[in-house]
């Protein structure tokens, strides 16, 4: 068996593959709005034969139906208002975007790691719990990040309004974030929410602009070319 062909797509290829999309009149198009993405299978047989996920800027997905024609009115030469935040434990990265360019930007650190083992002290409490001044330092350090990220959204989605929110965190630490005062201004089930599909390294302005030029590209995975010729 042939391994999938995966290709990544500029913004302009995957408008260009949108429009193409219906005219292979063979192929049944379903979409998975949670996971960004649209998948192409042979009309009445369950064989997938590709996988498409569009730049995660890009408009949510709708579900079910004849939808390609449709949807493709709605995306445009260049991505509308969006904001993209890294979180990590003791680290933060987030900006506002406009056409895919930093309008504003912030990376935040704090000290929350035990020297000794290298490990945030918010992972530790699960196991031994919180005791010396240390260890009570290292967790009101992460409670203020959650709470300035917090505050920092609220700021920018009550003054902008992004189109999307797109993140990257840990189930952990996503859980927390919503546990924090103030909270998200946004809950759990926004249809405006896109995990990024990537592997992130600590968060900094530098890894937040890496991870932007990512999730402004599509990616293409083809599992039998034969249907495409």
């Amino acid at each position: 068996m042939k391994q999938p062909e995966t290709r990544r797509l500029s913004w302009e290829e995957c408008r260009r593959w949108l429009e193409d999309a219906p005219r292979l009149q063979e192929i049944h198009w379903t979409t998975d709005p949670v996971r960004h993405r649209i998948e192409g299978w042979v009309a009445g047989r369950e064989q997938r034969v590709m996988v498409f996920r569009p730049p995660l800027p890009w408009p949510v997905l709708p579900g079910e139906g004849r939808f390609l024609p449709e949807y493709m009115h709605t995306v445009g030469s260049n991505p509308e208002p969006y904001v993209l935040f890294l979180f990590q434990a003791g680290a933060a990265a987030m900006g506002y975007f406009e056409e895919g360019i930093p309008v504003l930007h912030k990376a935040m650190k704090k000290y929350v790691r035990r020297a000794s083992q290298g490990q945030a002290q918010i992972y530790f409490l699960k196991r031994k719990g919180k005791s010396k001044a240390g260890s009570r330092l290292r967790l009101n350090n992460q409670q203020a990040l959650f709470e300035e990220v917090n505050e920092r959204l609220t700021e920018w989605m009550e003054e902008y309004n992004p189109r999307r929110i797109l993140y990257s965190c840990n189930p952990t630490l996503w859980g927390m974030l919503f546990s924090a005062k103030p909270e998200p201004p946004f809950d759990r089930k926004d249809p405006r929410l896109g995990k990024v599909p990537f592997d992130v390294q600590e968060p900094d302005f530098e890894e937040l602009q890496r991870i932007n030029r990512l999730i402004l590209t599509g990616e293409l995975t083809i599992h039998d070319p034969e249907v495409l010729r």
